[in-house]
């Protein structure tokens, strides 16, 4: 430590002034310093002090004097404290699940002609009715090849498709016609069925069964 030749405070020995009462450290003696223990500073923290106005230095809080310039430090303002702990930022809440909704069941139904042929209904809800027809490609799902050439069934004729637990009849611009129990259905025209109804395409008939 540096001892101030006019008041003879303690000062430290890098000091220029005297922190008590500004007076010049050159030339001025060394006092011993006792043997204090110093704890070891965390190098990523420190205590925020004073700035002195005049040079910028950093003192002591509570001296009187910069021991840099010697500036008085009566209104000098407290330098910003380093190093401080913030805490990590908060993670965002996880998203909910996506709700799924699953699809409606479908149920398996069945055409039964008059000849006791059947056609099931399985694994799909659009079923095409008609005629085979390999030239065009025409592959419907309830092929009346066997007997609906000869009774006026078009290669597209129909169509059968389940809405929820409701079945519909579509007629496909068909040349015969489409009807459901005794009553045509309009060009492109659709109708609710159930089982037991009579399904007529032409002059083919067949029994809509669940």
């Amino acid at each position: 430590m540096v001892t101030c030749p006019t008041c003879n405070a303690q000062n430290d020995p890098s000091a220029g002034f005297c922190d008590q009462c500004g007076t010049s450290l050159q030339g001025a003696s060394l006092a011993p310093a006792p043997g204090v223990y110093s704890p070891p500073l965390n190098p990523n923290y420190s205590v925020g002090g004073v700035i002195c106005p005049q040079c910028g230095a950093q003192v002591i809080p509570g001296e009187m004097f910069c021991e840099n310039c010697g500036a008085a430090l009566g209104s000098a303002p407290p330098a910003p404290a380093t190093g401080g702990y913030a805490p990590p930022p908060l993670a965002a809440p996880p998203s909910p699940a996506p709700s799924y909704t699953p699809p409606p069941p479908v149920a398996t139904a069945f055409l039964t002609g008059i000849d006791g042929q059947t056609f099931q209904l399985s694994g799909k809800t659009t079923y095409l009715i008609g005629r085979r027809d390999d030239v065009s490609g025409n592959y419907p799902d309830v092929d009346t090849s066997d007997a609906g050439l000869q009774a006026g069934v078009s290669r597209r004729h129909a169509e059968l498709y389940q809405q929820g637990v409701q079945w519909f009849v579509r007629d496909l611009n068909s040349v015969n016609g489409t009807w459901v129990n005794q009553q045509r259905l309009a060009s492109n025209g659709s109708e609710a069925i159930n089982s037991g109804d009579t399904i007529r395409l032409g002059k083919w008939t067949v029994t809509f069964r669940i």
